[in-house]
């Protein structure tokens, strides 16, 4: 399976999402992939992987990421893991350095929720709680930016330079929350989480879309329905969503037009879908 590149507000994506089958999202901006459906060369250059929980479809690809980045002298890649499967992800490597008579070198970091991981001076991926039917995560990416404070914007330079040299803090950080990804959960974690309704862009999950599967089954299954987006569409205030993980059941076709005819004019026209076999 392929990925597919879309541009969501304005950041580059590789997306592979297909329910049971398999996930995967690269940012290449962030040099980050979060998901290992199956580890093929889309996300093999990527060393920094988010795990959101342990299924197959999202998971099962690790053994040959790791082994690829092996074969090319690629630096061991670090995987980061919700903290009570950490262990597990462990063995499942330790049975395949057996399998294979190889190292194959690679970090497993088990993550807790609200934990902080800085990617680079400007960028760190902050956990949130997710809820599945397995231990998972969500990820939101964080952009940070230094500015002067507000009250010594217009001050002249020699004003600045003399409080900096006597030691003065002269700027504030912000922090933007640029990209979530929720990864496999009921919607009850987003609507937990200001900062997942408020993100720049919001990857979600919209696994099933009309009565073939009730709500009560999905929310079972620890996925979302569209009838709850739907329902609590007045509190996405992101600039652009993308809806993916949709179930086999649906074709492309048939995925947007649910998705058209469901949800209000204001939340579809910030959506990009991602189902079936086409955009």
């Amino acid at each position: 399976m392929t990925s597919r590149s879309i541009e969501l507000a304005g950041l580059a994506l590789e997306v592979i999402s297909v329910a049971g089958i398999e996930s995967a999202l690269i940012v290449p901006a962030y040099k980050v992939a979060v998901d290992l459906g199956r580890g093929g060369d889309q996300v093999v250059q990527r060393r920094n992987v988010f795990l959101t929980h342990a299924h197959i479809d999202h998971l099962g690809g690790i053994a040959h990421h790791v082994g690829l980045r092996a074969l090319r002298r690629l630096p061991p890649p670090t995987y980061f893991v919700p903290a009570p499967i950490a262990a597990r992800v462990e063995r499942v490597l330790d049975a395949w350095r057996e399998l294979q008579e190889d190292a194959l070198p690679a970090e497993v970091r088990g993550l807790a929720v609200n934990e902080r991981v800085t990617l680079r001076k400007d960028l760190e991926v902050v956990t949130f709680a997710t809820d599945h039917r397995v231990p998972s995560l969500g990820y939101h990416f964080v952009e940070r930016t230094r500015r002067l404070r507000r009250e010594l914007v217009g001050e002249p330079g020699h004003v600045l330079a003399a409080r900096r040299a006597a030691g003065e803090e002269l700027e504030d950080t912000h922090e933007r929350v640029e990209l979530t990804v929720a990864g496999d959960s009921t919607i009850d974690a987003l609507l937990a989480s200001p900062a997942a309704l408020t993100s720049k862009r919001l990857v979600m999950e919209v696994t099933f879309l009309d009565d073939r599967v009730s709500v009560e089954d999905a929310r079972r299954k620890g996925h979302t329905h569209l009838a709850e987006v739907a329902q609590h569409a007045h509190l996405f205030e992101n600039e652009a969503l993308l809806l993916c993980h949709v179930s086999t059941r649906y074709s492309a076709l048939e995925a947007r037009a649910l998705v058209e005819a469901r949800l209000p004019s204001a939340l579809f026209e910030r959506c990009t879908l991602i189902a079936g076999d086409g955009p």
